[in-house]
């Protein structure tokens, strides 16, 4: 008895479930997960990199005054050591800061300045001039992605140097390790320009 009950009942609402089945997506998002893809989850992804890298940015400009003031100190401690004509003293670990700090202060311009060193041009080559038959939806957004590495790779290389100035115990492999993350992290943010220089030189197509 229960089941006929049950079958009577699901054969009313039968028709109803068509219907739903049926009728078009709603516009104000109310079955838009029926609807999303990868290539949607992708364009929005990449959507959040440009606030992810105004972020980044801001940080740099904070860790850049941390550098300088610290760099003020580290003066400090130099003039007195120089005072005292200490042995020990050294414009390495000051110097080092002052740099740093002033990368990470004008960090546009030093992206600019080293970019035109490399590729010749001041501005890295964007995803909509890079001839490749890839979707423009995943070469943007993987690209963002690489990009935004760089940009963490350039800060991360910067840091290794101040680091390793203060430590110099750590040899010539933690100086050329922090290198290696600064030409690194230009190459990834130029990653468009860095493959078209790749398939150019290589006569490959993308």
């Amino acid at each position: 008895m229960k089941r006929k009950l049950s079958f009577l009942i699901g054969l009313q609402f039968f028709p109803a479930l068509l219907l739903a089945q049926s009728a078009p997506p709603s516009s104000t998002g109310g079955n838009a997960a029926t609807t999303m893809d990868a290539l949607s989850m992708l364009a929005n992804l990449s959507k959040s990199y440009p606030a992810l890298t105004f972020m980044v940015t801001g940080l740099c400009y904070v860790i850049g005054m941390a550098l300088m003031i610290r760099a003020v100190y580290y003066l400090k401690v130099y003039g007195e050591l120089r005072t005292m004509m200490s042995t020990q003293s050294s414009l390495k670990i000051p110097m080092t800061y002052i740099v740093s700090g002033a990368v990470f202060l004008f960090i546009p311009t030093a992206f600019q300045t080293m970019t035109m060193t490399i590729f010749g041009t001041s501005s890295a080559l964007g995803y909509d001039n890079f001839d490749s038959s890839i979707n423009p939806i995943v070469l943007k957004a993987v690209g963002g992605f690489v990009q935004l590495l760089g940009l963490v790779s350039f800060i991360r290389g910067w840091m290794i140097l101040v680091s390793n100035a203060q430590s110099p115990g750590g040899g010539g492999a933690s100086f050329g390790k922090g290198l290696t993350h600064i030409l690194g992290g230009l190459l990834l943010v130029n990653i468009y320009g860095v493959a078209s220089v790749v398939w150019n030189t290589f006569g490959l197509s993308f």
